[in-house]
């Protein structure tokens, strides 16, 4: 099919619920379901967790069609709420995490209560009744992408849209009849939700001859020369990981059933040697799927999609089609084949694609591995059991595929490229890779963070080599543009004294110091996309074996390949050669057993080649000639790191694959030499054909392997069993048990544990080393179980936590810290200008020092333990207090020293201005002030009071939970609340009126003195308190008697069931804006008319629909206006640059306006030009 090109659609307003907050709030209606009422603010202000503006997803496209569709529609028109009465997102995070691990009876009741609770929404939905106040919809729990499963959210989906949605994401193919796991299906059905930018080009057509389904590992027959026997073996020869000396896994000892959802899996840890690869004597591991994840896109279509996307540059991309997940790499394959196709057919490139199908590869444009491809398995089962449509297509299921494609419109989408990695030297450790290297000495830790201290103290020398390039954590589709500021300071130095600069870099240092303190550590390196050997892959295209087995010698065999945008500069800098390793990491890193070391496969001179070959015996003319070979084919892709084919990297970093995973690649020495020493590797020598002695790391450790649950348990066959009850019936939704065994997991508690252990195991000057099969609990453990708690997602099987959860443990000093760090940070006073630190020792034990941080005494405080043992992570607190003593002092001193303010000269109006220049100043200042003060009162007035409203706490629920727990048992409490006080509380608003207000009630309630009447007088006052005289309460004898009973201040419950009936009371958006008017600026123009209306409608959308990244929105309007006012002709640019720089001299916000509302080219004009820097 041809896409299109289509208007870019808005940001869709998407509305996220608390589900804590509305099993506390919200009442089950009359059909029995949750009933969220919009129209009611108070209720919507304590549900509605925030609404956000989220960018486009393939799921959003197909709520439009299926809008069109159930509507008869002809092309809709998309607003920012097309969706928001369609789709929604419920927060279950504090339902399964909150005191998940807490065993006292009170909290594993209050959890039971929460997770009914959560089941009864899953499997009966809700009803919500929108702010139009019209007919209340029904939504249903519909799917999540991975973000959302790791969050604990699930979107819910508008019922009536609910099957047409199926059909439409299901490719119109009937899941009934196919054979599918659970865990499987919502995870692939997922990948609708990922952001993602649609490719909308003419001259891209997808469909079965552009787009073919490669197979993961291409066979071949040979015969054996021994027994005459046809077998199959690997195309290119090789599948193995090498260089495993042993693995370390496990094997189910036990099963128990923890409760009807779940069971919890004991198992037995083992370590096993690998089998040793013969040939090379080398020790191997079985690769079952050596390119999971990742293709090949030809430049032509490449260059396409960066025209789509309106970028350039992007040579590998993360793409997203319906069951389609992974990367695409650009590669000149047509050209590859046409040169090395020697065997073949050389007018048609003949390949036998993953489904039997014979394609040409000359048409294809896009190359996708049967590992992406993931409804390969339900594709051919579904049509195997519709014959009459595998005919209608052909007998090709690709063509099916297609047709269903552009029957349901879908699109082929790309949620990022490699623009954001490969193009800076320096990237993070965090205090997990931190607590397993072996540092032999302090002073080797102190060279360690000594450049992210120094980035400390000048800042402008952190944007210059890291500060002013993109953000490594978040992939994008484009390079991050550089503000107009930092060019600026970077150009001229000077201008540090700027008063918007100065603050940026103030703010630059705090986060400086954060990331010290929380662990994340600037080290030299860079953030890449892993990915295996692409040649072998791209060999396995020819048509013809006597062409493919040429290449065997080429492949990558023991370096890394990272190509780069010109010379490797931080490598020049550090001295890094062909024999230099550099160290892997992967995120979680919980033990050793995750370290990797590689050498890489580079540009190098014949002497230092020649003396240094080891693995092979290629000569340095061949070894050139195949790095030749991977620049030309491989040389634009920028954002990845290459391993070789048989590398174990992707297994030591916890199992990678290749469709987005993201790694680092270390040059600090310091690092490589932690992991070296650290017990991982072992230090060899060798000796080769000239006699030249070598030194290389051997590993040591083993290579931790996750079991397959499935695989040891034949008598268990799960996908039967699994869909022995979807089967039965034709409308599946979303199990319990899927959901519980996706949200309910133990990641983080391993993560803190493995820490803790590792304080023992890597702990300074006493480390001890822990066999794998051992009893004992260890690191290592911790990275097995982890990988285990995350495929129970899949299956349903947590692993039992016991062997690593011993009592004897010590809780790590630093973890203890740092969660009261975050909770201290959460404080609304909370800044770094303002932390306090205090040193000290407890009174009653005076030999335990500590160090703590806070901002006021009766606040939360971060106390941290001191120590000289355990591993380097403990010296973090202590570097950070004394980082934190040295910005204080700098920038007391720096406030002294620049007291006085400064004016840069290249920003003074010129001399001997006409009256005419001056006149056209005046009103284009007048102009930009208006839109300034616009800014003020909305940013800095309206908006915090109309926050600090919103942040009014309403404690009635909590205060009938203490009372209730301190006069009842807690079982009983329990019952009381969930039946008793919501009963009452129902009959209480029914008995509400004009005449009957629960104010009135409250005022009777002291009128008859409640708190002193006698025992048998009660009940008769109650009738009189609640004043229904129509259609007296008809209290239950139980409620009667819960609401007589003054034991233990049970006189207050009547009152605080009254609050709770009223619930919480706030001002409307329209009162809250009459008291605030008086303050408010006022301008002339219909201009201003419109920015006061559009900044009106952003805090209005803050305060009712609990909207988020309101101030940015309130500066991108004023922003706007200022550009679109310093567009006018009148005056000169140089002159509209001086008036507003001498408009917002005084406030760092406004000068922020200064630096974004100029185009950079003439910012950089007016600097160049001065010569003096500062007057």
């Amino acid at each position: 099919m041809d896409l299109q090109k289509q208007k870019e659609t808005p940001k869709q307003k998407v509305m996220t619920l608390n589900a804590e907050q509305m099993f506390r709030y919200c009442e089950k209606n009359a059909s029995d379901v949750f009933m969220l009422d919009l129209t009611d603010y108070s209720l919507q202000k304590n549900v509605v967790e925030q609404t956000e503006d989220r960018e486009d997803c393939p799921l959003f496209h197909q709520i439009y069609r299926a809008i069109e569709e159930m509507e008869e529609l002809g092309t809709l028109e998309i607003t920012d709420k097309t969706i928001y009465d369609k789709l929604i997102i419920i927060d279950f995070d504090k339902v399964f995490r909150d005191d998940i691990y807490a065993n006292n009876d009170l909290t594993q009741l209050k959890r039971k209560e929460k997770l009914d609770n959560a089941q009864y929404l899953v499997e009966n939905g809700l009803d919500i009744l929108f702010e139009d106040g019209k007919d209340k919809i029904h939504f249903e729990a519909f799917d999540k992408s991975g973000s959302m499963s790791r969050t604990s959210r699930i979107s819910f989906v508008a019922d009536e849209l609910r099957e047409e949605l199926d059909k439409r994401l299901n490719l119109g193919m009937d899941f009934t009849q196919i054979d599918y796991v659970d865990s499987k299906y919502y995870a692939y059905r997922g990948l609708y939700l990922s952001s993602s930018k649609r490719i909308c080009h003419e001259d891209i057509d997808l469909n079965e001859s552009t787009v073919v389904i490669i197979k993961d590992e291409r066979m071949r027959e040979y015969k054996d020369l021994k027994t005459g026997d046809v077998a199959e073996k690997p195309f290119t020869d090789r599948k193995y990981d090498r260089d495993i000396p042993s693995i370390g896994t496990a094997e189910v000892e036990k099963i128990a059933k923890v409760d009807d959802e779940r069971e919890e899996i004991y198992w037995k840890f083992d370590e096993k040697n690998c089998t040793e690869d013969k040939k090379n004597k080398l020790p191997s591991l079985y690769v079952d799927i050596p390119f999971d994840g990742m293709g090949f896109i030809s430049p032509t279509y490449a260059e396409k999609l960066n025209e789509a996307l309106g970028i350039s540059g992007a040579t590998s991309f993360q793409i997203r089609m319906p069951f389609v997940k992974g990367m695409l790499h650009t590669v000149d394959v047509h050209g590859f084949l046409k040169k090395y196709n020697k065997h073949g057919n050389k007018e048609k490139l003949v390949y036998e694609d993953a489904f039997g199908c014979e394609r040409d590869l000359n048409n294809a444009q896009i190359f996708i591995t049967e590992s992406m491809f993931k409804a390969l398995k339900w594709i051919k089962q579904y049509l195997k059991n519709n014959n009459a449509e595998y005919e209608s297509n052909k007998n090709d299921p690709m063509k099916f595929y297609f047709a269903k494609f552009e029957e349901f419109d879908h699109g082929l989408y790309i949620s990022a490229t490699n623009l954001s990695y490969g193009k800076k030297a320096i990237t993070h450790l965090n205090y997990q890779v931190i607590n397993t290297l072996k540092f032999e000495k302090k002073q080797q830790f102190d060279a360690l963070i000594k450049k992210h201290r120094d980035y400390i103290k000048d800042p402008i020398k952190f944007i210059r080599e890291y500060g002013a390039a993109e953000s490594e954590d978040n992939a994008s589709l484009a390079r991050t543009v550089i503000p107009n500021w930092k060019k600026a300071v970077l150009k001229n130095e000077k201008l540090r004294s700027d008063i918007y600069i100065k603050s940026q870099l103030q703010n630059i240092q705090k986060g400086l110091l954060t990331q010290l303190v929380e662990g994340k550590i600037i080290v030299e390196g860079q953030n890449r996309y892993l990915c295996r050997d692409l040649l072998p892959l791209l060999v396995s295209l020819l048509e013809k074996y006597e062409d493919a087995k040429d290449f065997y010698y080429t492949y990558l065999f023991t370096g890394f390949y990272m190509p780069m945008d010109g010379k490797d500069s931080k490598a020049e800098e550090l001295e890094l050669g062909h024999l230099s390793y550099y160290a892997f990491f992967r995120n979680p890193h919980l033990s050793r057993n995750e370290q990797a070391l590689l050498r890489r496969f580079t540009e190098t001179d014949e002497e230092t080649y020649e003396n240094n070959v080891h693995v092979t015996n290629v000569s340095y003319e061949k070894y050139m000639e195949f790095y030749k070979l991977y620049e030309k084919y491989f040389g634009k892709l920028t954002g990845i790191v290459m391993v070789p084919r048989g590398s174990a990297v992707p297994l030591i970093l916890g199992g990678a694959d290749f469709d987005g995973d993201l790694v680092k690649v270390i040059y600090n020495q310091e690092v490589v030499k932690a992991v070296a020493k650290g017990r991982t590797y072992e230090e060899e020598s060798g000796e080769n054909k000239k006699g030249i002695k070598y030194k290389y790391y051997k590993r040591r450790l083993p290579v931790i392997k996750i079991p397959d649950y499935k695989d040891q348990n034949d008598n268990v066959n799960e996908k039967e069993q699994n869909n022995k009850d979807t089967s039965k019936k034709k409308d599946v939704k979303v199990p319990w048990s899927h959901i519980i065994n996706t949200f309910s997991n133990k990641i983080g508690l391993i993560s803190d544990t493995a820490i803790s252990i590792g304080q023992k195991e890597y702990g300074r000057g006493n480390e001890s080393e822990i066999e794998f099969a051992s009893k004992e609990p260890s690191c290592a453990k911790c990275t097995l179980l982890t990988g285990l708690e995350i495929d129970a997602a899949k299956n349903g099987k947590h692993p039992n936590l016991d062997t690593i959860l011993k009592k004897d443990i010590e809780k790590s000093s630093y973890i203890s810290f740092l969660h009261n760090f975050k909770k201290l940070k959460g404080q609304s006073n909370y800044s770094i200008d303002r932390l306090k630190v205090n040193e000290g020792s407890k009174k009653e034990e005076s030999d335990i020092k500590y160090i703590e941080f806070y901002v006021t005494a009766e606040g939360t405080k971060a106390r941290f333990k001191l120590t000289d043992d355990g591993t380097y992570i403990n010296e973090l607190p202590k570097v950070f207090k004394e980082s934190l003593e040295e910005y204080k002092k700098a920038f007391t001193d720096n406030t002294r020293k620049n007291a006085k303010k400064v004016t840069h000269s290249f920003f003074e109006y010129p001399k001997n201005l006409s009256e005419k220049e001056k006149k056209a100043i005046e009103e284009y200042k007048k102009a930009c002030r208006s839109v300034l003060d616009y800014y003020h009162f909305y940013a800095n007035i309206f908006l915090p009071r109309l926050r600090n409203e919103k942040e009014k706490n309403f404690y009635a629920p909590e205060n009938i939970e203490r009372n209730l727990f301190q006069i009842y048992d807690e079982e009983t409490a329990m019952a009381i609340r969930q039946k008793v006080v919501p009963s009452i509380c129902r009959k209480i608003k029914e008995s509400v009126s004009n005449q009957n207000s629960i104010e009135t009630m409250i005022e009777r309630l002291e009128e008859e003195q409640w708190v002193l009447l006698p025992q048998k007088e009660r009940d008769k006052a109650l009738t009189r308190i609640i004043g229904n005289e129509v259609k007296p309460v008809a209290f239950e004898e139980e409620e009667i008697k819960f609401l007589c009973h003054f034991n233990q201040q049970g006189y207050k419950m009547l009152w605080l069931i009254l609050s709770l009936a009223a619930g919480p009371q706030y001002k409307s958006f329209g009162t809250f804006k009459d008291t605030i008017e008086k303050g408010k600026p006022y301008s002339e123009g219909d201009n201003i008319k419109e920015l006061d209306k559009s900044l009106e409608n952003i805090v209005c959308d803050y305060y009712n629909n609990s909207a988020i990244n309101t101030e940015a929105k309130i500066y991108k309007v004023c922003l706007s206006e200022l550009r679109e006012i310093s567009k006018s002709k009148e005056l000169e640019r140089k002159l509209k640059i001086s008036a507003l720089y001498e408009l917002t001299e005084e406030s760092a916000q406004y000068r922020k306006f200064f630096w974004d509302t100029f185009w950079w080219d003439n910012l950089d004009k007016v600097i160049r030009k001065e010569k003096k820097d500062v007057k």
